[in-house]
C-alpha cells in the first residue's frame, strides 16, 4: 500500500484477526497456578466496574474474541484486563510464597515489590487478590515494620495461655478475660507483653451479667494489638474457629509455659495427714474441657514422654463430658516442683498448700481433707472435690 491509502475493510478486519488469533495462541491457563474461577473483590473506588474470574475472561476471548475495548464498553476494568493478559501470558514471576513472605512477613509496600518483579504498579491489587491476601493499609504495614519480635520468655506466657483461658482472634490479637479476684494476675501478663499493646492501653475493666446466678459480676480483660506471631498461632492452633493442641505447640512448652497453663486453667487439691500436719500430698487437674479427646490424650502422652508425669483423662460430668486431666500423688508433687518457681500473685495457693488452705477460708471452704483411702483411679465429680473453687 501507498503512503496515505486508505486500508481495505477485509485487509484491516484480516489483520485484527490475525493479531487475536496470535493474542490467544499465546494464552497459556496453566500459568494462572492459582484457583482460576475466584472473582476478584471489586476495589471501593471502582464500584462502577465489572470484574470477572480468569476463568470466564478467557471464555469472552475465546468465544466472543473481545478485545481491550469490547472489554471496557461492556464495563469491565481495563487493568484488570490487562493483568489477566500479564499472568496468563507467564510474565508474572513471583510466587504466592514470595508475595507473602515480603507483604505480611517484611511487610515491604506493593510498589516495592512491583518493581523487584517487573510488575505494572497498577496491577498489585490484582496480584494481591489473586492470591488471595487481605489488604494491609498503609499504617499497617508502617507498624508491621516497626513491630518488635517475641521474646522466648512472651512466647511462653502466649502459648500458655492459649493451652489456658487465652485466645487469638481472626484478627490476630491476643486477649484473656478473668474475673477480679484475678486482677493481679492478669496484670502481670499486661506487664510482660505491655510492648505489644496499645499503646495507652490498659487493663479494661467490663460489668457482665450471669443469668445462671441472676447477678451481675466485673471481669478484667487484657487484649493486644495484631501481630504476625499471633497470626502464626491462629493458623496453628485453630481448626475451623475451634482451638486445638497440635504435637508441635505440645513439643515447645517450657517450665514457664506449664506453669502460666497451670494457672491459667488448673486447680489444686492439698491433702493433710491428721497426725501429722505437715505431711500432705496433692491432687492436680489441668481443665482442658474444650479439647477434644485425642487433644487430652496426646497431653496425657506428652507429660509422660516430656516430664515424665503419669496423668489419665477423668470427665467432670457422666458421658465423657467435661474432660480434665489429673494427676495424683508423686505425679502431682512432680509437676509443681516444675512450675512453683514462676507462682504469680494471686496465684500462690495453687502451688502452697499454706497458701491453699488461707485461700479455702477465704472463699468460706473451712473443712481440710484428709489423706487416708485416697486413690490415684478416684474419679471425683462433685463441684467442690473437682477444684472449681479454687478458679
Amino acid at each position: 500500500m501507498r503512503k496515505g491509502q486508505k486500508q481495505p475493510a477485509n485487509t484491516k478486519a484480516l489483520m485484527i484477526e490475525t493479531k487475536m488469533n496470535n493474542h490467544i495462541v499465546g494464552m497459556d491457563a496453566s500459568n494462572a497456578t492459582l484457583p482460576s474461577g475466584r472473582d476478584f473483590i471489586v476495589p471501593s473506588h471502582r464500584k462502577n466496574k465489572r470484574f470477572s474470574s480468569i476463568d470466564e475472561y478467557s471464555s469472552f476471548l475465546k468465544i466472543n474474541r473481545w478485545g481491550v475495548r469490547e472489554f471496557a464498553s461492556n464495563g469491565y476494568s481495563k487493568v484488570q484486563v490487562g493483568f489477566f493478559n500479564f499472568v496468563l501470558k507467564g510474565k508474572m514471576t513471583i510466587s504466592k510464597e514470595e508475595f507473602v513472605r515480603l507483604y505480611c512477613g517484611d511487610f515491604i509496600e506493593l510498589k516495592a515489590i512491583a518493581h523487584q518483579y517487573g510488575i505494572p504498579n497498577e496491577y498489585m491489587t490484582f496480584v494481591r487478590e489473586h492470591f488471595g491476601i487481605k489488604r494491609i493499609g498503609a499504617k499497617g504495614l508502617c507498624r508491621g515494620r516497626s513491630e518488635l519480635d517475641f521474646t522466648d520468655r512472651q512466647k511462653q506466657i502466649v502459648i500458655g495461655s492459649l493451652m489456658g483461658d487465652g485466645m487469638v482472634t481472626s484478627g490476630g490479637h491476643f486477649q484473656e478475660k478473668h474475673g477480679m479476684s484475678q486482677y493481679g494476675y492478669l496484670n502481670w501478663k499486661f506487664s510482660e507483653l505491655k510492648e505489644h499493646c496499645l499503646d495507652g492501653f490498659n487493663i479494661k475493666i467490663d460489668e457482665y451479667y450471669d443469668d445462671r446466678y441472676d447477678k451481675g459480676y466485673l471481669s478484667a480483660a487484657l487484649r493486644t494489638r495484631n501481630h504476625r506471631y499471633f497470626k502464626y498461632l491462629r493458623k496453628k492452633m485453630y481448626v475451623n474457629e475451634v482451638k486445638c493442641v497440635p504435637q508441635t505447640i505440645l513439643d515447645s512448652i517450657d517450665e514457664l509455659g506449664l506453669a502460666v497453663w497451670y494457672m491459667d486453667d488448673g486447680s489444686v487439691t492439698f491433702l493433710f495427714d491428721e497426725d501429722d500436719y505437715g505431711h500432705t500430698i496433692a491432687e492436680v487437674k489441668l481443665y482442658t474441657c474444650s479439647f477434644t479427646d485425642d487433644d487430652n490424650e496426646r497431653i496425657v502422652k506428652w507429660l509422660m514422654d516430656r516430664w515424665g508425669i503419669e496423668a489419665r483423662i477423668c470427665y467432670k460430668k457422666p458421658g465423657n463430658i467435661n474432660p480434665y486431666i489429673y494427676m495424683y500423688k508423686e505425679s502431682a508433687a512432680t509437676f509443681l516442683d516444675l512450675t512453683r518457681c514462676y507462682a504469680v500473685h494471686p496465684m500462690e495457693y495453687k502451688f502452697d498448700p499454706y497458701e491453699w488452705i488461707g485461700h479455702r477460708y477465704l472463699r468460706g471452704y473451712t473443712q481440710l481433707k484428709n489423706l487416708s483411702n485416697r486413690h490415684f483411679s478416684d474419679v471425683i465429680t462433685d463441684d467442690e472435690e473437682s477444684g472449681d473453687f479454687n478458679d
